[in-house]
């Protein structure tokens, strides 16, 4: 529903929205979502497939979410996760060892 426009039952007010709906499931807190859609989503979408972890499957098993919120940008954080090679140096006797730097070759693809 998009709360500004008057008429959404109409079919020209549908066709603007330019939505595709495809089918999702959620499974072990993750949301997997089929990019075929139409006819053949149906028979293209085989749960079976998916890379679920059994142990999470057993009600024995207690999961743990835990997140934070970290004071810093995005671009702070991706620039973070992909120079890996600042872990030894900037991180030193926490989660890594200066001794531990090496040259890691990255290449960047679009």
């Amino acid at each position: 529903k998009i709360p500004q426009l008057q008429d959404m039952g109409s079919d020209s007010a549908r066709s603007r929205c330019g939505g595709t709906v495809v089918r999702i499931v959620e499974r072990q807190g993750l949301i997997w979502a089929w990019g075929e859609h139409g006819a053949t989503a149906s028979a293209a979408s085989d749960e079976s497939a998916l890379p679920l972890c059994d142990a999470l499957e057993d009600p024995a098993f207690d999961w743990i979410d835990v997140s934070r919120d970290m004071p810093y940008s995005a671009d702070m954080l991706l620039e973070n996760v992909i120079d890996s090679s600042h872990v030894p140096f900037t991180h030193h006797k926490t989660i890594s060892k200066r001794e531990n730097a090496k040259p890691l070759p990255l290449r960047l693809t679009t």
